[in-house]
């Protein structure tokens, strides 16, 4: 008995030792007594640099952690354990050293470190060419600039024969103004690693296979990615403000976490990537243009869970695989709320909404309820907007665009407009061909209402002409192939005896 009880605290003595190793190699790198590093990357570096130091080992936490370049302490942005991300401080060449818990911790390798200090170019940079990338390299080479205006690559509507833009890395550190990349027929943009601070960034119609903009730390003015066939990795970190939010036509593009970081934006547009979830879950406010979901087949979920304003319209457009959305923080959007073409079954992730300046519900195949809409009180959009001239009303595209109220159309599996019921007037009301919606008494008073309302009129720009021409109508009461009604007039004596 004796010697089985030594046998077991023996045992149990073994598992213990295990368990505290394996936690020992997932923690804080402050345990360890060596830090197995053996690389910094990259090794020339300026204030406000992202710098990669890899090893292995490292843990997955910055608790108790310090890190030094040059005696100046670095912002930790991340620990994995094969890599610490740093953000580089004001400093001057030397060494990189780490502190645990405020004691300084040997490292199995030194990492030393060159450091430039930036100057500033007062001019814009349009590099069209290869020999003028080229000659820009040779003019500033060994310097870190910081461009006071617009750098420019490539050329806006043609191709170029540039081969590399490899030679700017390092010597670009900001740019004040935009930095625009077009028609590059290259896979990489690599001095893009290294920039620390933009006024707005365009990159379209180019080969890039990956882009990088993890070292941004200051950015301001638009962010456009567009037409980027090849793009297949993107780097997003630290961006908190952006104007105009545009990522499309990048269809090989399945990830886009780190937009995660932004809390206000002018408006946000993304179409035709490959992604299956967007999640934008620190965004407080769309201040301007609204919101575009657009094409984007692989998509299943969107969290928006802290925006709480939209100025602008929220549109959801043909992403066929969308069923969940988590916006259910918005109390207002100022423009139309459209969702078309999605998997939704309900509006739940609508559930503080208050104010609409329309709304369109149209084509989603299992939308059983409007159930999430009951805070929603008041639509503010006329019947029909566009420019007044002389007291005519003139479209700007086509009816759908224009028109005010509520649109419910082709959504197969609905039932009922339950959800609605506080809704208390409309401008229009077009719901039509919804098979098993027979439940229209939610909406009662403000379809009575419409019933002797005036048509609306207006006339539609047609662009290619350059003409006001084509006269429009649009009744304010459009009722027809619902549920079992055989016509309007069927609709409207059901409703009028709804309790």
């Amino acid at each position: 008995m004796k010697n089985l009880l030594i046998f077991l605290s023996f045992v149990l003595f073994v598992l213990s030792a295990c368990k505290k190793d394996n936690s020992f190699k997932n923690s804080s790198p402050a345990r360890l007594q060596q830090l197995q590093v053996s690389k910094i990357s990259p090794s020339d570096v300026t204030e406000g640099m992202l710098v990669s130091i890899s090893g292995i080992d490292l843990g997955t936490s910055a608790n108790g952690l310090t890190v030094y370049f040059n005696d100046k302490q670095a912002i930790i942005r991340s620990v994995e354990p094969t890599k610490i991300e740093v953000i580089v401080p004001k400093t001057s060449s030397g060494e990189v050293t780490f502190k645990m818990n405020g004691t300084a911790v040997s490292t199995s390798s030194h990492l030393t470190f060159t450091y430039y200090t930036s100057t500033d170019f007062q001019n814009d940079v349009n590099l069209t060419n290869q020999a003028d990338i080229d000659n820009f390299v040779e003019t500033h080479k060994g310097q870190r600039l910081n461009v006071n205006g617009n750098l420019s690559i490539g050329k806006s509507n043609e191709s170029n024969d540039i081969q590399s833009v490899t030679g700017l890395s390092g010597i670009i550190n900001s740019v004040s103004g935009l930095i625009s990349l077009s028609y590059l027929r290259i896979a990489d943009a690599p001095f893009l690693n290294t920039v620390t601070a933009a006024g707005g960034l365009r990159v379209a119609i180019c080969d890039f296979k990956s882009l990088n903009l993890s070292s941004l730390q200051k950015f301001s003015g638009d962010l456009f990615l567009s037409g980027l066939n090849k793009l297949t990795q993107l780097e997003i970190r630290s961006l908190v403000t952006v104007n105009n939010l545009e990522i499309s036509f990048c269809p090989l593009i399945t990830d886009i976490t780190g937009l995660n970081t932004v809390e206000s934006a002018t408006s946000v547009r993304i179409g035709f990537l490959g992604v299956s979830a967007i999640n934008m879950e620190n965004l407080i406010s769309v201040t301007s243009n609204g919101i575009n979901f657009s094409f984007n087949k692989n998509l299943s979920a969107i969290n928006f869970k802290s925006l709480n304003k939209v100025n602008g319209q929220l549109y959801v457009y043909a992403c066929p695989q969308l069923y969940q959305l988590n916006f259910k923080a918005l109390k207002s959007v100022s423009g139309r709320l459209m969702i078309y073409g999605s998997n939704i079954s309900d509006l739940n992730g609508f559930g503080a909404i208050q104010s609409l300046g329309a709304l369109n519900l149209t084509a989603n195949p299992l939308l059983t309820t409007l159930q999430g809409l009951e805070q929603l009180n008041s639509l503010e959009l006329p019947g029909i907007t566009g420019v007044v001239t002389n007291g005519v009303i003139f479209g700007l595209g086509g009816l759908e665009a224009s028109m005010g109220g509520i649109a419910i159309e082709s959504n197969p599996k609905l039932i009922s407009l339950s959800g609605l019921q506080n809704v208390k007037t409309l401008a229009i009301a077009k719901i039509s061909n919804n098979p098993l919606l027979n439940d229209l008494c939610p909406l009662k008073n403000p379809i009575l209402k419409l019933k002797s309302a005036p048509i609306f009129t207006y006339t539609e720009y047609n662009v290619p002409a350059g003409q006001y021409h084509y006269n429009r109508t649009v009744a304010a009461l459009d009722l027809w192939g619902n549920g079992t009604y055989t016509d309007t007039e069927d609709e409207l004596k059901v409703i009028e005896h709804c309790n």
